[in-house]
């Protein structure tokens, strides 16, 4: 009897062993609730451009898909929650803003009779800057206040920190922002009030 008993307890605990070791297999290994189609249409509807890259991918116990699609002048990385489909993090960026930056490296060879320093002689002898005024308007900087209701028509949240700052040359407004589990890194052209920069977080945790 004893024998039997020993037999029937060692059986349930192989049982119990490998039941856990199915049940763990089948977390890991499982298909996510949204597939790639699901995702994609998802994606394009809220980003109706062409999508470069879509990959599905493990991050633990998450599964996750990382998008990128380009939209005019934007691209955007999303990472996906392969089971509930909520965004939990996206960057935006400004494609443009990588070959203005080339382009504005690239200085033109000035004609042999052209001064070069734009200036010019008047009547009384005296040299004039002839471009001073339109440097100076090509140089007018946006307020915070701007900047601030820029960032809060791209992202509704309370702004923690805003700082202005210079980048490859260009003077660029670095903002955080929170709302509730999310949190935005924020980068605006200080000078044409573009969104160069808009990444936003999802804590789950």
């Amino acid at each position: 009897m004893k024998k039997k008993t020993v037999i029937v307890i060692a059986v349930m605990v192989v049982a119990g062993i490998m039941g856990l070791a199915f049940s763990q297999s089948g977390i890991v290994n499982a298909d996510p609730d949204y597939s790639k189609d699901d995702i994609r249409k998802q994606v394009t509807e809220l980003y109706p451009g062409e999508i470069t890259e879509l990959e599905f991918e493990k991050q633990g116990n998450k599964a996750i898909y990382e998008v990128e699609v380009i939209v005019d002048n934007k691209e955007y990385e999303l990472q996906i929650d392969g089971n509930t489909a909520e965004v939990i993090k996206l960057e935006e960026k400004s494609v443009s803003a990588q070959s203005r930056s080339d382009d504005s490296s690239k200085q033109p060879i000035p004609d042999d009779d052209e001064s070069g320093d734009d200036r010019t002689t008047n009547s009384n002898g005296k040299e004039e800057d002839n471009h001073t005024s339109s440097d100076a308007a090509e140089k007018t900087v946006i307020s915070e206040a701007e900047a601030e209701k820029i960032a809060k028509d791209n992202f509704s949240g309370k702004i923690e920190e805003l700082e202005l700052d210079e980048d490859d040359n260009r003077l660029v407004y670095e903002i955080e922002m929170v709302d509730g589990n999310r949190d935005a890194d924020i980068e605006i052209d200080a000078i044409t009030g573009e969104v160069l920069v808009l990444e936003i977080e999802t804590d789950n945790d």
